[in-house]
């Protein structure tokens, strides 16, 4: 299956597997990061279980959303299916309060979910702290959620509340939002304005309209720099859209 995703600004990013207590990593403190973690879960462990139980090949993802009060995961996303199946199987979810289409599509459609009391416990830990919901898409067999949270805390704290509750909870990736400072897609500000100074000046057009030592001289910097960061920002690129799926761990920094 196939899944839109969202991504977040990254620095350096680290794949791990395992739990999200470890710290390997460099020492942060609260007021110079933030940290996102992608990690699965287990499908019977979080929402719409029993629908995805009934409807395992069908694609499902949340749309990314900032927690205000118990609004958490309002608006889901199901594609290449029949929608009467989809919506029979969510209709007898115990997980699901109520369910309301606000949008057809030619490759699906657009819900609000209101979730009931019953909502597994995984939702009301996300619901009770200060966590953004990034990513949350499932395959069928497992979710696979990327959240940000404030500090390392939060994250041990998540592994605690798994392990006491029997949730298997695998850690895919971890990275920091920090510096050295890196935009959307793990695009640094360098080479963000060198990729966008290249595209105004023709420099990926067939044929060119300009030159490497063009773009350099615009920039003021020399032409290996210009070369170095159109080169890395294209990694960044295509790292972090095109195979987001297969999270790679990487986020190309400057030395120029």
């Amino acid at each position: 299956m196939t899944f839109t995703h969202l991504v977040a600004p990254a620095r350096d990013p680290t794949h791990r597997t395992g739990s999200a207590g470890g710290d390997d990593g460099p020492s942060l403190t609260d007021e110079e990061t933030k940290l996102v973690c992608e990690f699965t879960v287990d499908a019977e462990d979080f929402v719409l279980a029993e629908t995805v139980e009934r409807v395992p090949e069908k694609t499902l993802e949340f749309e990314q959303f900032v927690p205000t009060g118990e609004h958490l995961l309002p608006y889901l996303w199901a594609t290449d299916h029949d929608m009467s199946e989809f919506e029979a199987a969510a209709a007898d979810d115990p997980s699901v309060a109520s369910l309301r289409r606000v949008g057809m599509f030619d490759d699906g459609a657009l819900y609000r979910v209101q979730w009931s009391d019953e909502a597994d416990q995984l939702l009301t830990w996300i619901r009770e702290r200060d966590v953004v919901v990034l990513q949350a898409e499932t395959s069928g067999r497992d979710w696979l959620l990327k959240i940000r949270v404030d500090c390392r805390d939060d994250l041990s704290d998540l592994q605690t509340f798994c392990r006491d509750r029997d949730i298997a909870f695998t850690v895919e990736r971890l990275y920091e939002l920090t510096q050295p400072k890196m935009g959307q897609f793990n695009v640094s500000e360098k080479q963000r304005e060198c990729l966008l100074a290249a595209k105004e000046m023709g420099f990926f057009e067939i044929p060119r309209a300009s030159t490497l030592e063009d773009v350099a001289d615009r920039l003021g910097i020399s032409t290996r720099a210009a070369s170095e960061r159109l080169r890395r920002g294209q990694t960044n690129l295509l790292n972090n859209t095109l195979t987001i799926g297969e999270p790679t761990g990487i986020g190309v920094g400057e030395n120029t």
